[in-house]
This record gives C-alpha cells, structure tokens and sequence, in this order.
C-alpha cells in the first residue's frame, strides 16, 4: 500500500469511504495532526451498523474535530 510509505504527515487528506476501514484509517491520520474529510455515498458513515450508531459516532467524530480547531 502506498500510504505505508509516506514520508511526512500530511496537512490535510481525503479517505474516500466511510465505512469501518475509512474511519479507522481517517482517525489515524487524525491523531497524527491531519484534518481528514471522509466522503461517503451513502446517507451516514459505517453504513452497516444501526442508524443510531453510525449517528452516534458521527456526533462524537465532529466533536473532537471542533475540539482541535
């Protein structure tokens, strides 16, 4: 995988999916430094979990990133 082979943090990147491996690997470049959007086709993130979760998580996502800015 290319993204193993990264040379510095960057600033700012998009994970194109926002299922359970999109999140993960979008909160890891997150605890690094990076602001990461996720982008996802379908109506919330983790789309194959409950509404309540996804919605759940999505909540507690945003917060931490208003927490940082």
């Amino acid at each position: 995988m290319i993204f193993l082979d990264i040379q510095q943090i960057p600033k700012s990147l998009a994970v194109i999916g926002g299922g359970v491996v999109g999140i993960e690997l979008g909160q890891v470049f997150n605890s690094f430094g990076s602001e990461v959007t996720v982008v996802e086709m379908m109506d919330r993130i983790i789309p194959g979990v409950d509404r309540e979760s996804s919605e759940t998580l999505r909540k507690e996502l945003e917060k931490k990133r208003n927490e940082k800015s």
